[in-house]
């Protein structure tokens, strides 16, 4: 638990200058450090794993991707020009806001990495390196949805606050995202041949997993981009499906861990539950 704590924690730091790359839209150089992110934990990850880490490495590679995007982030917003003073705003009016953002950024980490940490305890040590193999070589679909998030975030934040409409920007990020994973899912599981490639024969016995990782992980994408849109209106809708999702695959995974394929489904379940709570809740509040 120190170690998702410390994950989660890397994870506020960066999505805190992320908000303002954001809001400068900034998004190639948000696109930049998103990249950044995403390889240092695959590039990490598999170094360690081919290394003889096992699942240790891929854990290791949960960290290293955030440590080295955080201070990436730090060398992007050198230099930003001085704004001229505005008023202050008040300590409860950020804490309302700080407070959801927080259960965003803590749950949705959550979500991504307890199924990694959870393999690793329950599977044997061959199983647990193949999960964390197929989890992080599967990622490329959830960092593809995060860039597209990172894209639609400022622009529903900026309509919703002049009052105009903005559910379009949701809708066509939405499809963007899906068909991006649909395609990228198929890829996975049709070509994992092509996939592996760069990689050598040690991560032949991942093949059979890495489409259901990427449904799995594409499902979470477009969680996290619901839960972005509810933060984007100040609406905390997103709280108690979050919270639930990452109690449900704690406990779930905790009682059906008899081999890799029961916690992948676990994964592709809870992943799918969350994906369509949130699809409904967007769908109630659009009408």
């Amino acid at each position: 638990m120190a170690l998702l704590s410390f994950i989660a924690l890397l994870a506020m730091l960066v999505s805190a200058n992320r908000g303002v790359l954001q809001g400068l839209r900034r998004f190639t150089a948000l696109s930049a450090n998103l990249v950044v992110d995403g390889a240092g934990r695959v590039g990490v990850a598999i170094g360690l794993v081919l290394g003889g880490w096992g699942a240790a490495g891929a854990v290791v590679g949960l960290l290293a991707g955030p440590a080295i995007a955080f201070a990436q982030s730090l060398t992007l917003l050198r230099g930003l020009p001085h704004a001229a003073p505005q008023a202050a705003t008040s300590v409860g009016e950020v804490a309302r806001y700080a407070a959801p953002a927080a259960v965003a950024v803590i749950g949705v980490t959550y979500v991504y990495n307890i199924d990694v940490i959870l393999a690793r305890h329950y599977l044997p040590s061959r199983e647990a390196g193949i999960y964390a193999a197929g989890a992080v070589l599967a990622r490329v679909t959830y960092f593809l949805g995060l860039t597209i998030t990172g894209v639609m975030f400022p622009e529903v934040a900026g309509r919703h606050a002049r009052d105009e409409d903005h559910y379009h920007v949701v809708e066509l990020s939405l499809a963007f995202l899906a068909a991006a994973g649909i395609c990228l899912t198929a890829a996975y599981a049709l070509l994992p041949g092509l996939v592996l490639l760069p990689y050598g024969a040690e991560f032949n016995p991942v093949r059979p997993y890495l489409g259901p990782f990427a449904a799995a992980l594409t499902l979470l994408a477009v969680s996290n981009l619901f839960v972005n849109y509810f933060l984007s209106v100040n609406s905390t809708r997103f709280v108690l499906p979050l919270l639930a999702a990452g109690v449900m695959e704690t406990g779930l995974m905790t009682a059906f861990h008899h081999d890799l394929g029961q916690l992948l489904l676990v994964l592709l379940a809870v992943n799918l539950g969350l994906a369509l709570t949130l699809g409904i809740l967007y769908t109630v509040e659009r009408v």
